[in-house]
């Protein structure tokens, strides 16, 4: 009965974090978290909520991030998908720029549709508040990252720390990030769309078949050889896996976005191409359309 209920949760809270899902076209699988549209109110930061969230954090996610947020936990070595080093304060995806961090509302995302596909859960089943109480240990960890970074970088010059300084250091490293808008998609149809899109897709404008591969399927010629700032492998997104294997940008509009900031700390590079142009706007939509396209063609084919 208990388990039951759950469900009936579970079912009832997809609801409202899928409320955008029609802009997916009807295609988000099962119990799958749009990362874009989860929310909730955000409740005042307080000591006892960054307690909360620090006790929380060491029962369900020291074991792959590491108690000191170094991405270093027990499970990380066996995990392909490398965990975030907090302490770094690199974080891939958000709505803000990367001048910056990300909003707290994008940490409270990550945390609520998780990354399934790659060892990550979706911790949507925990309290609004449980949730927030995470993000506001994740910042503090990501303070104490840029603390140990001042301090490490005085030692190297043989200098004393200035208090002063350090906090000065300490509060530049946790401004957040310029909130980016994504451009209004131009009107056209579909079909054109995706026939311009291919086309940039695959020719160096915007260079996407040279990771992702032709067809999307992430086989291109430097897909072997690709490193994240850690030195770690990665693999470019294989689009024709279908959208249980993308992390986010389960809907046009937020591989448009994907497209202007890239992915911080992968190869994956910001484009700015899209803002500076009415024809760069459409080409990024386009761009957007066919990467739909190669997951839609996919799904199809294997029916």
């Amino acid at each position: 009965m208990v388990g039951l209920l759950v469900l009936v949760s579970l079912a009832a809270g997809e609801t409202a974090w899928a409320q955008d899902a029609a802009d997916a076209r009807g295609r988000v699988p099962p119990g799958m978290v749009v990362w874009e549209t989860a929310g909730a109110e955000q409740p005042q930061d307080s000591p006892q909520l960054l307690a909360a969230g620090e006790a929380l954090y060491g029962i369900r996610c020291a074991i792959c991030h590491g108690k000191q947020g170094d991405g270093e936990g027990p499970a990380a070595r066996f995990m392909g998908s490398r965990p975030r080093n907090f302490r770094r304060g690199i974080f891939k995806f958000r709505t803000a720029k990367p001048d910056g961090l990300p909003s707290d509302r994008d940490l409270f995302r990550s945390i609520t549709a998780g990354f399934p596909a790659y060892g990550m859960p979706s911790y949507r089943y925990l309290s609004d508040r449980d949730r927030w109480s995470l993000v506001h240990y994740i910042k503090a960890l990501v303070a104490a990252g840029a603390e140990e970074q001042f301090r490490r970088d005085a030692a190297e010059f043989d200098e004393e720390v200035d208090p002063a300084e350090l906090q000065e250091f300490v509060d530049s490293m946790m401004r957040p990030g310029t909130p980016l808008s994504v451009p209004a998609e131009p009107k056209g149809g579909d079909l054109d769309a995706v026939a311009r899109g291919r086309k940039l897709f695959q020719t160096d404008t915007y260079q996407c078949v040279r990771c992702h591969g032709p067809k999307g399927q992430g086989d291109g010629p430097s897909a072997k050889e690709l490193q994240d700032d850690w030195k770690n492998p990665i693999r470019p997104r294989n689009y024709t896996l279908g959208l249980a294997y993308r992390k986010v940008a389960l809907r046009r509009q937020d591989v448009v976005r994907l497209i202007l900031l890239g992915i911080p700390g992968t190869p994956m590079p910001s484009n700015s191409r899209p803002t500076e142009s009415s024809r760069g706007t459409r080409e990024a939509w386009d761009v957007a359309a066919y990467v739909e396209h190669l997951t839609a063609e996919a799904r199809q084919g294997s029916k």
